[in-house]
């Protein structure tokens, strides 16, 4: 299935340079921090349209892009732990790390075992987020990349859960 296909006319080279832009984000968040929660929705928006656009998925790697979302010393890696993550930046990374394992398993194929375990390492870290939706949304991407939530899956978000209820 995979996502929907951005509108015609491509994002790489056109749309004011939109591609350009949102690595951009990504690149800056790097050095400052405060635009980390930006960069998550911009990393995610730049995996959607990777897989249907040649052009785009050119212009991120020319910018490095993949580099962030592969490399265990990433930014990245950090932010499920971050004190400050919102829930909106939860949701989004756990969104992002679903779209990078299920669009894109031929450029993780390419990879070093500890940087395909990136995106799971995301996933895992979402996955004990405090907000519900942050650890639901972990846990449907951890169903959809398995075909099945894994026993040990249902019995962390169940743990968590129970743990909700009873603190608040």
């Amino acid at each position: 299935a995979g996502p929907p296909p951005p509108p015609p006319g491509g994002l790489g080279g056109g749309a004011g340079g939109l591609v350009p832009a949102l690595c951009k984000v990504v690149t800056t968040a790097e050095k400052k921090p405060g635009f980390r929660g930006d960069a998550v929705v911009a990393a995610k928006m730049l995996l959607r349209v990777a897989p249907h656009d040649a052009g785009a998925e050119a212009e991120m790697d020319k910018g490095g892009f993949w580099g962030y979302l592969t490399s265990p010393s990433s930014y990245f890696c950090g932010l499920p732990s971050h004190e400050g993550l919102t829930a909106e930046e939860g949701v989004a990374l756990a969104e992002l790390a679903d779209t990078l394992l299920r669009d894109h398993e031929g450029r993780l194929a390419r990879c070093k075992p500890e940087e395909r375990a990136v995106a799971h390492n995301l996933l895992a870290g979402v996955l004990a987020h405090p907000e519900y939706a942050v650890h639901s949304a972990a846990a449907a991407a951890i169903r959809r990349a398995h075909g099945s939530e894994p026993a040990t899956v249902k019995g962390i978000v169940d743990g968590l859960h129970a743990l909700i209820r009873t603190e608040g």
